[in-house]
């Protein structure tokens, strides 16, 4: 008969003050991540049970992680609560580097809320909690530009796993967003996303084919989302002469934000242009659905027309010498 499979035991673990390196070469640039004052407990080791731990680490210069619960090895799972404050996610950059034409120049993360993981022929898990990214800043590489920049992004009352998403509520303050349009023609945000996917597949010779369906979104429900602090900057380098102009005190809410194809989100959103005009948008829309639905009413009172004089130029062949919308 086969001899019994080995087994063993360990009463208790401790480590105090360690510190562990962790580089990856294989990023399209190396990742380099720094453990250090780690600190774990853990005791009743074994392969099949579950092991109670309590670890605390910094991670590179700024961050914090504590997760305290249970993990096991055979099948490995895990249910822990885990707390992130202030994890710098520029050294995180070298892994979608590749995939965003965009480089961050600042961002912490946090973090909180409970992981549970299971491994069987497929890991499945779940996470309650709550997520934040603050003091965001990137740069579009194309254009050398400020991208998207924000103060806060927090997302509340996450309920996610494998099957759904539900997110109760995410607030947005005080954000930028550089808009333009190149002397091409071509809008900025075309080009976040890489090309590389088409490198990778180069155009053969063309057949008649029906066009894919689109799939079935990840079923996805936000609750709400508030904006607030908002700042647009658009610029058309396409237009002659160019034109710009700058969406400033953004704000408002996006309710009921849903993949299915039946909702309907309610919006509400308020701003001023060039700081003389105000500007509304309201209605209903569904962009996360298979199908983009958008019912959406525009309102705009004391707008300047002669900086878009050039779009009554080119496209209506006229100058606009005074007026006001």
């Amino acid at each position: 008969p086969a001899a019994p499979a080995w087994g063993w035991k360990i009463g208790q673990l401790a480590l105090d003050n360690y510190a562990l390196n962790f580089d990856d070469d294989q990023a399209i640039q190396p990742a380099h991540i720094k453990l250090s004052q780690l600190q774990l407990k853990a005791k009743n080791l074994g392969p099949k049970q579950a092991i109670p731990l309590d670890l605390a680490t910094r991670i590179n210069r700024s961050g914090t992680l504590a997760a305290n619960g249970t993990l096991q090895l055979q099948p490995l799972s895990g249910d822990m609560r885990l707390k992130l404050n202030n994890v710098d996610i520029v050294p995180l950059q070298p892994y979608f580097s590749d995939k965003l034409n965009i480089s961050l120049s600042s961002g912490q993360m946090n973090a909180s809320g409970q992981l549970r993981f299971i491994q069987g022929e497929k890991v499945t898990g779940s996470f309650n909690g709550g997520v934040s990214i603050n003091k965001l800043a990137s740069v579009d590489k194309k254009y050398g530009q400020d991208f998207l920049n924000w103060k806060s992004l927090q997302i509340n009352g996450i309920k996610a796993n494998e099957r759904q998403v539900n997110i109760d509520q995410i607030n947005l303050n005080d954000f930028y967003s550089r808009l333009l349009v190149n002397a091409d023609g071509r809008l900025n945000l075309l080009d976040i996303a890489t090309k590389a996917e088409a490198a990778n597949n180069p155009a053969g010779p063309s057949t008649a084919t029906a066009p894919a369906e689109k799939p079935e979104p990840f079923p996805l429900h936000i609750s709400k989302v508030k904006l607030s602090g908002g700042n647009i900057q658009f610029s058309d380098y396409f237009i002659r002469p160019n034109y710009s102009a700058n969406m400033t005190q953004l704000g408002g809410s996006i309710s009921g934000l849903s993949t299915q194809a039946d909702s309907r989100a309610s919006m509400a959103l308020l701003g001023s242009v060039n700081n003389n005009a105000q500007f509304s948008l309201a209605g209903t829309l569904n962009p996360l659905s298979k199908q983009l639905y958008l019912d959406i009413k525009a309102g705009i009172k004391g707008f300047e027309m002669i900086p878009a004089s050039p779009y009554s130029g080119k496209y209506a062949g006229y100058e606009i010498g005074r007026a006001h919308v």
